[in-house]
């Protein structure tokens, strides 16, 4: 894996992580 790959990876899955932990909280409420 090259380090562009990291670089574009990384911030898409922290996005994907913020999404998914806004979705948990809303669906537990």
């Amino acid at each position: 894996m090259e380090l562009n790959d990291v670089a574009t990876i990384t911030p898409t899955t922290r996005i994907l992580a913020s999404v998914w932990l806004v979705k948990k909280s809303f669906l537990t409420k």
